[in-house]
């Protein structure tokens, strides 16, 4: 092996050493962060918790309540916020108040309305309304 083939070879080692060693840094580095940012979302999740769960929730939930109440009575002369209102399932008519404006899932259906399956038939001509047997 000649003397410039010794050191081009050396030097492309050392190169490759470089590399493991920036490589093993930057994975050291990448976990310290991701240990940092998982810390600081269950700082955040326990802060959730804590005001959805207390007085604070409570109060948010009747103070949006309000709002979404004063949007629909200003949604009749405001075409923008009937707009936004309508986009998220909020149906109000134009013109007026509308204090009917409701985002509520149809009723669930009752006992009797429910549909009679092969299983529970004879539940119900016996007037139960339970399944077991």
């Amino acid at each position: 092996m000649k003397e410039w083939q010794f050191f081009t070879m050396l030097l492309l080692g050392l190169m490759c050493v470089g590399l493991i060693a920036a490589v093993v840094g930057m994975t050291v580095v990448n976990q310290r962060l991701q240990q940092d940012l998982l810390a600081e979302q269950q700082q955040m999740l326990t802060t959730r918790q804590r005001l959805d769960g207390g007085i604070l929730g409570a109060q948010g939930q009747q103070i949006s309540a309000s709002i979404l109440q004063n949007m629909v009575g200003s949604a009749g002369q405001n075409a923008k916020i009937r707009r936004i209102l309508e986009k998220y399932g909020y149906r109000v008519e134009p013109g007026g108040a509308a204090p009917a404006a409701t985002n509520t899932p149809a009723a669930l259906p009752t006992d009797a309305e429910k549909p009679i399956g092969k299983r529970d038939a004879a539940s119900a001509k016996a007037g139960r309304s339970d399944t077991t047997e």
